[in-house]
């Protein structure tokens, strides 16, 4: 049966694609008017010669302003090249294959990053797993048979400090000269500065460390939170109304009692106080005590925890102490 070409229609609005049959290799899918991002492993693709797309490649860790910023420029350039808009991806973080030692905390979990890439406007979201194997691939190797090949790529866009391949050998220039032979052409996004400090993935664990809630803010785009689900824990801190927090995120602040909001599905925020143990970055889940005079709305429930600012230590969570009222 043959596969016929993707359609992309392209409005002011959202990118709205029109699919007969999309097939990577064993990864295929049969739908009418899709609005949602694709996701796809890498290993699945398939060479095609019928998707053209721009494409960004990153790790797009907390999916801070900066990101943003190409993820949209790649939209916006799709749309003119009537081309699909990609984001290229890694899991996990590099940095955890290839130096553990760092104990580099996550901002974000996966989930949660393919959740802001899609809001950016991105139509397909290609994640390779990231292994000593995959890093030491020919960057030739890589662009030849991923970008061009299977996605079609008709534009890349990348950061200043851009490298991939073997022994990070894969440069912007070699990208640049590989492109001129394949037909692409290859485009370097400035760093986003803010009051003249430039936003990072870094600078943004900094300032969660440092509790420093506003910078991270600032440079997110969106206030810090931990999520995950709520249990209740009444009496461990002397508080009927204790709750715990299972943050999915690697990214704590320090130890200590915060002002704090918690949201929950479509409810109104409501302030807490939330205690914040030892930060654990093995892999598993951090507790985050916080009170609250009605915990039963959040339990078992999706629960976020924002973050205003730093209390003090860890200190018996009154329920006279859990109503922070301003983010000054």
């Amino acid at each position: 049966m043959a596969y016929q070409q993707l359609h992309c229609i392209w409005t002011s609005q959202s990118v709205k694609l029109r699919v007969k049959q999309f097939q990577f290799r064993v990864f295929s899918i049969f739908v009418e008017g899709v609005d949602g991002m694709q996701v796809i492993e890498h290993q699945k693709l398939k060479p095609s010669q019928n998707v053209r797309s721009v494409v960004t490649i990153g790790k797009f860790d907390g999916v801070h302003l900066g990101h943003v910023q190409i993820l949209k420029r790649v939209v916006e350039r799709a749309r003119v090249l009537h081309a699909i808009p990609v984001a290229y991806t890694f899991e996990p973080h590099p940095l955890k294959v290839l130096i553990p030692h760092l104990l580099t905390p996550m901002i974000s979990t996966f989930d949660e990053r393919l959740r802001r890439i899609e809001a950016a406007g991105i139509a397909l979201t290609v994640w390779a797993r990231f292994t000593t194997e995959y890093a030491s691939q020919d960057p030739r190797e890589f662009v030849r048979s991923t970008l061009r090949d299977c996605l079609g790529a008709v534009e890349i866009w990348v950061g200043p400090d851009f490298a991939f391949g073997r022994g990070r050998n894969g440069t912007i220039d070699l990208l640049r000269q590989e492109g001129e032979k394949l037909g692409f052409s290859v485009h370097v996004m400035p760093p986003l500065s803010l009051a003249g400090d430039v936003v990072s993935s870094t600078r943004v664990r900094q300032a969660v460390v440092a509790a420093d809630f506003r910078s991270a803010e600032r440079m997110l785009g969106r206030p810090y939170g931990l999520c995950g689900k709520v249990a209740p824990t009444a009496g461990r801190w002397g508080n009927p109304g204790g709750c715990m927090l299972l943050a999915q995120q690697e990214l704590l602040p320090p130890p200590g009692l915060y002002s704090a909001w918690a949201i929950s599905g479509a409810s109104v925020p409501r302030p807490v106080a939330a205690a914040v143990s030892q930060p654990v970055y093995d892999g598993g889940k951090s507790e985050i005590a916080f009170s609250l005079e009605r915990w039963s709305d959040v339990v078992s429930s999706e629960t976020e925890i924002r973050f205003v600012h730093r209390l003090g230590p860890i200190v018996t969570i009154e329920k006279s102490a859990a109503c922070p009222t301003s983010r000054d």
